[in-house]
């Protein structure tokens, strides 16, 4: 038996309906209590099409169930590819979180341990880099 909390994911935004239930119903039901998180993906700001996460459609029902969103990356096709291509899928999936939930929001939730970029920071981060390849990381909140 798994221990802690239930998490959930899905390609379809949560507003969908199978047989009748919504994706958040049926997930209360299969765990016996609502899933603390639901992972959506992200690709680009341009991104298309419902694997993609739809704040409009999917932030209120979330936040109703007080079920937190897990930031999935979408390309999957692009494992084992170049740097470049790496570094360039980073930075598209950075900016689609932060156009989504804002800087300042994202900037709230804590990020002791970690990097948030800002929008001007993730544009200026490409033509930013170190002697030893790695990129500088531009923190908004105190370590």
């Amino acid at each position: 038996m798994a221990n802690g909390k239930p998490g959930a994911d899905s390609s379809m935004p949560v507003t969908n309906q199978v047989s009748g239930s919504g994706l958040i119903d049926l997930a209360k039901t299969l765990y016996g209590e609502t899933p603390v998180f639901r992972g959506r993906y992200f690709t680009s700001v341009a991104a298309g099409g419902l694997v993609e996460y739809r704040h409009l459609r999917e932030n209120q029902p979330l936040r109703d169930n007080q079920i937190r969103v897990l930031p999935i990356a979408r390309q999957t096709r692009n494992v084992g590819g170049t740097v470049a291509a790496g570094s360039t899928d980073a930075e598209r999936n950075a900016e689609d979180l932060i156009v989504t939930f804002g800087a300042d929001y994202l900037a709230s939730q804590g990020g002791r341990s970690s990097c948030l970029w800002t929008w001007k920071a993730a544009r200026a981060y490409r033509a930013t880099t170190t002697p030893a390849g790695r990129r500088p990381c531009k923190r908004t909140a105190p370590v």
